[in-house]
């Protein structure tokens, strides 16, 4: 499956591909500066994972991206519903350790992919749903001599790919051999039989979008080899598989919300978007690159594109011949998907289907159940894969339309003919996609030239998925990769905004939703009040020794601060068992030190005092348990169910780490009086529209772009530098602070600080 430590696309069989946020507007791109340390070529997953990290090195970046949108191949498509669908990128699953890491990082949550009841095969045009044997695998039921093939021929590829280094799979004793032959040809030595090779050039299809001939055997070996970790070795299953495999798991609010979020980290004015490179030359200093918005100099390039993409870009001098060769002959599947929105999921409760199918007939082989967790929908998603897509591509939008329909029709019954909206991409068609989901390398590619995948040119570094070492189609893992070596020479209350407003509302209606066991609603089993407050002053002791601290401190203490309430807005649970419990307890940390320096400035009285010149303190968070209400009501937190909006004024302190400003903005600061003199968290920006996905969304934006504009008038600004104690809790926030009488001058403190 097109793999990736940032996401992987499949249904049943088939990873994703990282798509990009559809249907955003046409955005002028942002000026290109004179120079920079690095420019960054492609705003995919790789390429703004890649920024970001430089920037959080100090560097200065330039993000170029050809297209008008952020995202690379991860796309949301709006839908008339007002929801949304993904056309790309969807799944995440174990072992995809950097990509899971991402989400969190950016506040997001997954759901369990929906997997329960029958399956149906397409065969021979009989129509079978079953229910996959995990004692099987999960096979279809096809005869005993051909599931006998398929286990032999899927374990002798597993034993092959434990043997390969995933650094350099072309090293292998056997690499030669491998890659002299095509994937179809092993299918002829071990899965001779018709429904062995129907299953298993399926899977193919499902994990490359490619055919079975189109593909070296090493290549096969290699991505095998990569569908694992560190510590886990890769598998087929790992590829094919719902649980415990590639598609476990989906993205609340669709995977379109990783790049724009990661994006915002990134901000907007080192992003130029209409901007493809058309040329990168090398100098006595560095390079120039010249884009569609203008020309930049840099001291370092990272060119995060597909290999057969870099083709379009002049390099002078000429890339080294090994490197030509890999981009003049690996090739981009092509792929598309046809997604089918319905009043509701009817196939749940009419036969109790997952609607996952493998067929060997129609345009649509491979589809699955594309539902949100919350079944306001329904949905059904299929891929177009290889000679099928390539014979798509001849007929207009709506005759596939009818022709998927048709496929669905076959597999769900007469019921999947009332199709409430029809969405179809086809991205071997886009002009900067031109196929996916991961460049593949059919024969006698891998093995002489695969060496240059990821070596780098001089300055010259190259981040597309295509170069992770693990989950092959990675852009996280791959533009973390190049940052290591380039800096050393996230309801829009919360970081986890879409599932948790989600999860928390079923939780107080009572209502289930499918996957919310992704969010933990169990506190943390022998977990008290005084253990919290434990944790807490552990923390708080060891923050007073931070470089972080000291930059809090020295920012405040300088001025007094006219400041009675102070009002902590999604900070998520102290108390629930999951990855953002002890970056909410930090945050926690850094909240409560403001507050203290704040009360040193503006009293004589000690930083513990209480009486009349104490600041009241007000939170609200939808994922706070009784156990977070009792912890927070020892240490002075007076915890609001609702309206804390009510307390941001003029004379407030306003902390909300990595609210979504989709929500924060309005909510928060559309009173001409909720103007308060000191904030403290995720950056304010003055242009939000670079975020749209939809019409609706670009006008709700364009009002964030007024309020940010106008919050930002007469504020000065600065960052929050790196935390030791936490690498992702305080990452990216910043201070805003109104102009207000000094204690003294305080000179460096007033400038951006970073």
């Amino acid at each position: 499956m097109a793999r990736s430590t940032s996401l992987s696309f499949t249904t049943r069989y088939l990873l994703l591909f990282i798509l990009s946020i559809y249907s955003a507007p046409i955005i002028r791109a942002a000026a290109v500066p004179e120079s920079v340390d690095v420019v960054v070529v492609g705003a995919g997953l790789s390429g703004l994972t890649a920024a970001r990290d430089l920037l959080a090195g100090g560097k200065s970046v330039l993000v170029l991206e050809a297209r008008n949108r952020v995202g690379g191949k991860v796309l949301n498509r709006p839908l008339s519903n007002g929801d949304i669908t993904e056309v790309g990128a969807e799944f995440v699953g174990p072992t995809q350790d950097k990509v899971l890491q991402l989400i969190s990082d950016l506040g997001l949550t997954t759901f369990n992919t929906y997997n329960s009841g029958k399956s149906v095969l397409w065969r021979n045009n009989i129509r079978i749903p079953y229910t996959p044997d995990p004692l099987l695998g999960g096979a279809p039921p096809v005869l005993p001599l051909s599931l006998a093939q398929i286990a032999i021929a899927q374990a002798q590829l597993d034993a092959w790919a434990a043997e390969i280094d995933v650094k350099a799979p072309w090293n292998h004793t056997r690499a030669a051999e491998w890659d002299g032959r095509t994937f179809e040809q092993f299918l002829n030595l071990y899965a001779f039989f018709p429904d062995a090779k129907f299953v298993l050039t399926t899977a193919c299809k499902a994990i490359f979008a490619a055919e079975p001939r189109e593909v070296s055997l090493l290549y096969v070996i290699a991505y095998i080899a990569s569908a694992g970790n560190e510590v886990t070795k890769g598998t087929l299953n790992a590829l094919i598989a719902v649980e415990g495999g590639g598609q476990e798991q989906r993205v609340e609010g669709g995977t379109g919300l990783i790049p724009e979020r990661l994006a915002a980290r990134v901000g907007s004015e080192h992003i130029a978007l209409n901007a493809a490179v058309s040329s990168i030359t090398k100098t006595s200093t560095g390079y120039t690159v010249v884009s569609k918005a203008g020309t930049v100099t840099a001291k370092n390039v990272v060119v995060a594109m597909p290999p057969p993409l870099l083709k379009l870009i002049t390099f002078s001098p000429a890339l080294p011949a090994a490197r030509q060769a890999l981009n003049n002959r690996m090739t981009l599947p092509a792929i598309g998907k046809g997604i089918a929105i319905y009043n509701t999921p009817f196939w749940r409760t009419d036969e109790d289907l997952n609607a996952q199918v493998i067929s060997d007939r129609g345009a649509v082989r491979v589809t699955f159940d594309n539902t949100p967790s919350d079944t306001s929908f329904g949905a059904v998603m299929g891929f177009i894969l290889g000679d099928e897509m390539r014979a798509l591509d001849r007929l207009t939008p709506q005759q596939c339309q009818e022709t998927i329909t048709s496929d669905y029709v076959r597999y769900f019954g007469s019921k999947a003919a009332n199709v409430s909206e029809f969405v179809l991409q086809r991205w071997d068609l886009e002009e900067w996609s031109r196929g996916g989901p991961v460049a593949v390398a059919p024969p006698n590619v891998l093995k002489p030239y695969g060496a240059a995948l990821r070596q780098a040119v001089d300055g010259l570094h190259f981040a597309g998925t295509e170069t992770s070492e693990y989950w092959t189609g990675g852009r996280d893992r791959a533009g973390g990769r190049v940052k290591r070596k380039e800096v050393q020479a996230d309801d829009g209350w919360t970081v986890v905004t879409h599932g948790l407003s989600k999860s928390s509302a079923h939780k107080r209606t009572g209502k289930a939703s499918h996957g919310a066991a992704s969010f933990p609603t169990d506190t943390v089993e022998g977990l008290t009040a005084a253990k919290l407050i434990e944790d807490f002053k552990r923390l708080q002791s060891q923050w007073r020794e931070t470089s972080l601290a000291k930059q809090i401190e020295d920012l405040l203490v300088k001025r007094t601060w006219d400041v009675q309430e102070a009002v902590c807005v999604g900070i998520g649970s102290f108390s629930l068992d999951w990855s953002h419990r002890h970056r909410s307890m930090w945050q926690l940390v850094l909240f409560m030190a403001v507050i203290e320096n704040i009360k040193f400035s503006r009293t004589t009285l000690p930083p513990d005092s209480s009486g009349p010149n104490g600041i009241k303190i007000y939170a609200q968070e939808p994922a706070f348990t009784s156990l977070d209400v009792e912890f927070l009501k020892e240490i002075g937190v007076d915890v609001v169910k609702d309206g804390v909006e009510r307390h941001v004024s003029k004379k407030s302190f306003l902390y909300s780490p990595f609210v979504d400003w989709y929500f924060l903005l309005p909510k928060f600061l559309s009173s001409p009086t909720a103007d308060p003199v000191l904030y403290v968290g995720n950056d304010i920006l003055d242009d939000y529209t670079m975020f749209a996905q939809s019409e609706e969304k670009r006008v709700k934006l364009e009002l964030c772009n007024e309020l940010g504009k106008r919050f930002l008038d007469g504020k000065e600004r600065a960052t929050l530098g790196d935390f030791e104690g936490h690498a992702n809790a305080m990452k990216g926030m910043v201070a805003y602070w109104r102009n207000s009488k000094g204690k003294e001058e305080v000179g460096e403190d007033e400038e951006e600080t970073k």
